[in-house]
């Protein structure tokens, strides 16, 4: 709105009416990078092993609340590509 730039104007100047990041400055639910090492060591160590039986490792170290879900170890070796292809033989 006009009264949101005039504010953002006298505060910040020029500067102020240019775009700003919508990104929040933290995220709460983000996965910490102790699990995620966690998780790349069991994958360095076993590559055969699927999202399934690393989230069960994964219960013995951490508490319930901290586990990421089964989707989002996927997400993570899709990301660092540790995921093992499967071929049709």
């Amino acid at each position: 709105t006009a009264y949101r730039l005039i504010k953002r104007y006298e505060e910040f100047g020029i500067d102020g009416l240019l775009e700003q990041s919508r990104s929040p400055i933290n995220h709460p639910n983000k996965t910490s990078e102790e699990i995620e090492k966690a998780i790349v060591a069991f994958r360095i160590m076993h590559p055969r092993w699927g999202a399934k039986k690393i989230h069960k490792l994964l219960q013995k170290d951490f508490s319930p609340d901290r586990i990421p879900s089964v989707v989002t170890i996927k997400y993570f070796e899709q990301k660092w590509s540790y995921t093992t292809s499967k071929t049709n033989a």
